[in-house]
């Protein structure tokens, strides 16, 4: 119980707080970063797939008259 009130309440209490809080904002941006790559990449596949749908939809309503 020593051990407990002395490292982890005591005095090194900064100290972990300090990690904490380091671990989370890693956590954090490591988490934002890979949203913002996956979004990238749904955005560019979405635009590549909506250019080649319009082509093929004036195709077809260039042969079907409308």
């Amino acid at each position: 119980m020593n051990w407990l009130r002395d490292y982890a309440v005591g005095s090194h209490t900064r100290e972990w707080l300090a990690l904490a809080i380091i671990i989370l904002l890693s956590f954090a941006s490591c988490i934002a970063s890979l949203k913002l790559v996956f979004w990238l990449l749904i955005r560019k596949r979405n635009t590549d797939k909506s250019e080649g749908e319009g082509e093929s939809d004036r195709q077809y309503w260039g042969t079907h008259g409308e």
